[in-house]
Formats: structure tokens, C-alpha cells, sequence
């Protein structure tokens, strides 16, 4: 009974899948559409569940193949989060036909099976699998608007990159099978840990993970294919993956941090910082950071811009696995919270741009500007500075506890460099504010539509922010408990 308590969230969104699918294909023209409310009602559900099970962890299953402990219970909140912001935008975005928006949602809560799938597997294998369920959804959902050519060259080459993912991922899956015989994380490593002449077929196979998910998480050279993907996506697909595929990408180091890293503790914050993995994961925060500012900057339409800064930003939640030290990943853990709201914050302001001007270039921001633009203005700017993390906004405070974290740990470079950083995402917040608030108006402009509905979102948007602003030793606290039972 125990066993499938734990594994009722994983029915629950399979239920859901099902249920989105039969009304998909019994849909027959009807105004009124249940779509929405069964994928919510699902997602709630499994939240709900989730909250009932807590109690029983941590729990493995399938001879050590499964594994639900604190850390993946975090994620799964973290994943139902994004998939309930991700439903809400779709439902005000133009881009989404609503009479045909069922393919939508059945995709993004398969999306989000798979994600809970790969944060609790200890089998390659499975984790394979659950890869290629994300990667299936972001092609579908990328080729959502299938007579615009930019939404089909997007989908292609989301595609063509995913596959090349999963075949630098599965390519060093063999190569950890061939020298340890076994797909099983905690076996791999308590073999390294009694042989380390495993240790450079291990480490082989850790470069190709590292460039494989970079794809997910967006760093250094993974990133290359992400803004060429979001330029041609619809804004509320582009949401949805964007943060998803961030934090899938960092909740799957979690999970193969112990097949990469020998220690005779099974537990992520007493790992040594080898020499190894510091130059490699220093060059690629490093590259990541100054790449997306830099380029950022530069840009010319809000939509490019954006896609650089998120790029940025992961470069600095890198960061965290340079430091290997428990407050370091609580800030992480926090930061991961305020960028999903933040963040969908920021794309919902994208899609209002885009439904009503047809184009998102700094033209269009200087035509935001009017009386009844102001408070949208506003909002803005606040989910802006809260997801690049300055003052006094609450991602100001994960984000410079981890870079303090670096410093006291003696890396000194790199974190020169995140402070460079963040001077230049500085100098890119302050381009896109001119021209909403201090550029002169342009004649005949096309202002945007005031939604009242639209206004709501912005509100229940920024009050976890600023809730988060106030209970941020409470979240770092639940991280830190779900960091000590973590299991491997």
C-alpha cells in the first residue's frame, strides 16, 4: 500500500494525460472546453498527493531503480508549480487557440511525467526514457503553429539538437555499463569507491553527461541551440520549456553527481571539489555567464534579449556545484523558486507584447508606454530585476549568497567574473527600461489591450515573490532538510 501511495503521483498525471487525450479526440466542435480544468484539477491533485505522502520518505522502489526522498519531493513541487503557471499562460495567450488547446496541455503535463520520472530515477536507462518524453513534448508543443515557417524551423531544430543530446547521453551510459555492468547509480558509484581504476572511463562518460544536459540547463556549449529554439516558439511554449527544461537540466546533476564523484559519504555536500570537474565547471560558468550578457546586450528585439539572460543566469546557478557546500545549494534550491515566478512573470509581459503588437522590437516597448500601460510597465521591471537578482528584490539574495560562497571558497576568478556579470545584465535592464519609461514616444502607436484578467496574473505572480522576499530562511531551511535525506 506504502509502494503505491509513493507512486500515486506518477498515476495521477498519467490519469490526466489520458483524460486530456479523450477529450482531444472527442472533441467535435463544442464552445464549452474541459480541457484546462482536468489538466489543473490533475496537477492538483498530485500536488495534493504529494503533500499526504510526504510523511512516508524516503522511500525506494524497484530494487533501488526508483527513489522519492527530499530533494526529488522539492523538484516535484517545483515541476507542478511551473506546470500550473505554464496552463494559466497558455489560457491568456492569443498564440494558443483555445477551442484547440487540449494538444497543449496533454503535452505539458506529459512534459511533467517525465520530469518526475528522471528526479526520481536511479536507472540510466529510465532516465533515458524520460529525456526523450521532455524532448517529444518540446518538439510537438515547438511545432504548435505549424503554417508559421519560424515556429517550424524552431521545432526542427529543437529536434535535431535533443537527438544529439540523447545520443551523447546514451553513448556515455555505455560507457559506464561496459566497465561497472550496471545501469544503477548507487552501484556505479560503491564500485568506483572500491576500484578507482574505473575512474577514467567514469570520467569520459561525465563529459559527455556534462555536454549533454547543457542542452537542458542552458550553459556552455548546450546553450548554443537554445536561443536559436525560443526565437521562432510560441511565447507560452517557449515559457513552459524554458523553465523546465532549466530545472529538469540541474535536478538530473543531482541525481548523477554520486556516478561521477567517488565519496565514501552518499551525500552531495561532502563531496571533494576534484580538480577535474572545478576547471571544467569554472570554464563553463564562466563562458555561460559572460556569453549571455554579453550577447544580451547587443540584441534587438525583448524576446533575444531575454533568451541571453536566462542563458546567463545559468551559468550562475553553475555556480552551486563549484561550492559542493550546503548553504550554497539551499540558496539554489531558493533561487530555482524565485526564477520560475519571476521568469513567468516576464513572459506573460512577452506574450501581452506579442499578442497585441505582432512583434516584440524595442519599437514596441517604446509604444507600451501610456497611461494604461504603466502598472504593466511596473511589473516588468520588478520580475525582471527579481530573476537577474538585484537589490532589494529576493533573487538578490540566493544569487549573491552563492557567489559569496564561491569567494569564500577561494575562487576568486570566477567569481570576479559573475560580479562583471552582473554589471553588464545591469547595463541590458537598464536598455530595456529606457526604452519602456525614457524613450520619446513614437507617433501613431498601437497601445496595447488592458486586460483586467491579465492584471490578476501579474498579481498572483508577484506575491510569492515578495513572499519569498520575507520567508527566505524558511524556504532555505525545507531545502536544507531535503538536502539530508537525500538518497543514492
Amino acid at each position: 500500500m506504502t509502494d503505491f501511495l509513493i507512486l500515486l503521483p506518477e498515476i495521477l498525471l498519467m490519469l490526466t494525460v489520458l483524460g486530456l487525450f479523450v477529450c482531444e479526440i472527442s472533441y467535435s466542435g463544442e464552445r464549452l472546453r474541459l480541457v484546462s480544468w482536468i489538466g489543473m484539477i490533475g496537477l492538483f491533485a498530485t500536488f495534493v498527493e504529494m503533500l499526504v505522502s510526504y510523511k512516508e520518505l524516503p522511500v525506494t522502489l524497484f530494487n533501488g531503480s526508483f527513489i522519492v526522498d527530499g530533494v526529488s519531493v522539492f523538484f516535484k513541487f517545483l515541476f507542478i508549480a511551473i506546470g500550473i503557471l505554464g496552463f494559466a499562460l497558455c489560457n491568456f495567450s492569443k498564440e494558443v487557440d483555445r477551442l484547440k488547446n487540449s494538444e497543449v496541455f496533454t503535452y505539458i503535463v506529459l512534459a511533467i511525467l517525465g520530469a518526475f520520472v528522471l528526479v526520481s530515477s536511479q536507472d540510466l536507462l529510465l532516465t533515458g526514457v524520460a529525456l526523450s518524453v521532455l524532448l517529444m513534448s518540446a518538439v510537438v508543443l515547438s511545432l504548435y503553429s505549424r503554417r508559421d515557417l519560424a515556429s517550424t524551423h524552431s521545432g526542427v531544430k529543437l529536434a535535431l539538437s535533443g537527438l544529439y543530446s540523447l545520443l551523447l547521453y546514451f553513448l556515455g551510459v555505455l560507457v559506464i555499463q561496459r566497465v561497472t555492468g550496471s545501469f544503477l547509480l548507487i552501484k556505479i558509484s560503491e564500485l568506483w569507491n572500491r576500484d578507482p581504476s574505473v575512474g577514467s572511463s567514469i570520467w569520459v562518460a561525465g563529459i559527455l553527461w556534462l555536454f549533454s544536459f547543457s542542452f537542458y540547463f542552458g550553459v556552455f556549449p548546450g546553450n548554443l541551440f537554445f536561443r536559436e529554439w525560443m526565437e521562432g516558439v510560441p511565447v507560452p511554449s517557449a515559457a513552459f520549456f524554458t523553465q523546465l527544461f532549466r530545472v529538469v537540466g540541474f535536478a538530473a546533476a543531482f541525481r548523477l553527481a554520486p556516478a561521477l564523484i567517488p565519496s565514501a559519504e552518499h551525500s552531495l555536500i561532502h563531496y571533494p571539489a576534484t580538480n577535474q570537474w572545478v576547471v571544467l565547471l569554472n570554464a563553463a560558468a564562466a563562458i555561460t555567464m559572460l556569453m549571455g550578457a554579453v550577447l544580451a546586450y547587443r540584441q534587438t528585439t525583448l524576446r533575444k534579449m531575454l533568451s541571453y539572460l536566462f542563458l546567463s543566469q545559468s551559468g550562475f546557478l553553475l555556480l552551486t556545484f563549484i561550492t559542493l557546500q550546503t548553504t550554497a545549494y539551499s540558496s539554489f534550491l531558493y533561487l530555482l523558486w524565485v526564477e520560475t515566478f519571476a521568469g513567468f512573470g516576464i513572459f506573460l509581459f512577452l506574450s501581452n507584447l506579442v499578442d497585441e503588437l505582432g512583434h516584440d522590437g524595442f519599437d514596441a516597448l517604446v509604444q507600451v508606454r501610456n497611461r494604461g500601460a504603466w502598472l504593466e510597465i511596473v511589473f516588468f521591471l520588478i520580475f525582471l530585476l527579481s530573476f537577474l537578482g538585484f537589490p532589494p528584490f529576493s533573487g538578490f539574495i540566493g544569487k549573491f549568497s552563492i557567489i559569496g560562497k564561491v569567494i569564500e571558497g577561494h575562487q576568486y576568478p570566477i567569481a570576479a567574473i559573475a560580479l562583471l556579470t552582473s554589471a553588464i545584465q545591469m547595463l541590458s535592464f537598464c536598455r530595456i527600461a529606457f526604452s519602456l519609461v525614457g524613450q520619446p514616444e513614437l507617433g501613431g502607436a498601437h497601445f496595447l489591450t488592458q486586460s483586467s484578467q491579465k492584471r490578476i496574473f501579474f498579481f498572483v505572480l508577484l506575491a510569492p515573490l515578495f513572499l519569498l522576499n520575507f520567508a527566505t530562511d524558511l524556504i532555505r531551511q525545507w531545502a536544507e532538510i531535503s538536502l539530508n535525506f537525500i538518497v543514492w
